[in-house]
């Protein structure tokens, strides 16, 4: 393959990526990752994370879990869980517009997370 195709097909792959603002890739052993931003938009595409927190009290234990799913344009979907306290740590400071990398195992456990914070509103003066 000569230098020319090489790169038209990165430059390809690069503005595939770019219009889609949520990609996900399974494999057929279950694994996956699923990346984009966290923006609400009018298309189907969309990365949703939640939460869910309780503090521990006589009768029963805290806990701390996380939940993601994503589904892109071509209507691949994933979905991951954890109780990884720093999975959990890291969702309360996501950002309205920030951009979500996240990858499970063949059981459906998150075991690695990304995120980078960005917003379209400017900081207060």
């Amino acid at each position: 393959m000569n230098k020319l195709t090489s790169l038209s097909l990165v430059t390809a792959m690069a503005l595939s990526s770019a219009a889609q603002a949520v990609n996900v890739v399974k494999y057929s052993d279950g694994r996956g990752y699923a990346y984009g931003v966290l923006q609400h938009n009018t298309t189907s595409a969309h990365i949703t994370c939640a939460r869910s927190h309780a503090v521990p009290n006589g009768t029963s234990s805290g806990y701390d879990e996380v939940w993601c799913s994503a589904r892109d344009l071509d209507g691949n979907s994933g979905f991951c869980f954890t109780s990884n306290a720093d999975f959990t740590a890291m969702m309360q400071g996501l950002s309205d517009h920030g951009r979500l990398l996240f990858r499970w195992n063949s059981s459906g456990e998150c075991y690695a997370m990304q995120l980078t914070n960005s917003t379209n509103y400017l900081p207060a003066p």
